[in-house]
């Protein structure tokens, strides 16, 4: 029984065969390496795109934050300028009714 094991080792085909095995596991493991470096390469590249893409998504929101506060402002700005446009307004037309009502009276 030993003696056909030996046999099936030694053999020209069965060491043709496992050398064969042998070399498509070490082109198998080549090409895993390979394509292992390619998905790395690509993962960071991507990483990387991520990251400056958060970054300027960051940087627009606090610059529309910023905008947005200054809009606020100058709408505040702008209604008290409305209110004190409206309130000499009054006045204006206030003193003309009465220059008005002086004409009237003096007449």
């Amino acid at each position: 029984d030993d003696d056909d094991n030996t046999w099936l080792i030694q053999h020209p085909i069965t060491c043709l065969t496992r050398q064969r095995k042998i070399s498509q596991m070490h082109a198998i493991e080549e090409r895993s390496r390979k394509l292992k470096a390619i998905f790395n390469k690509m993962f960071d590249k991507l990483y990387k795109e991520k990251q400056s893409c958060h970054e300027m998504i960051l940087e627009k929101t606090r610059r529309i934050m910023t905008v947005r506060e200054e809009l606020r402002v100058l709408g505040y700005k702008c209604k008290e300028d409305y209110k004190a446009i409206d309130e000499r307004y009054e006045q204006l037309q206030q003193w003309k009714d009465e220059l008005e009502e002086e004409k009237y009276l003096a007449s």
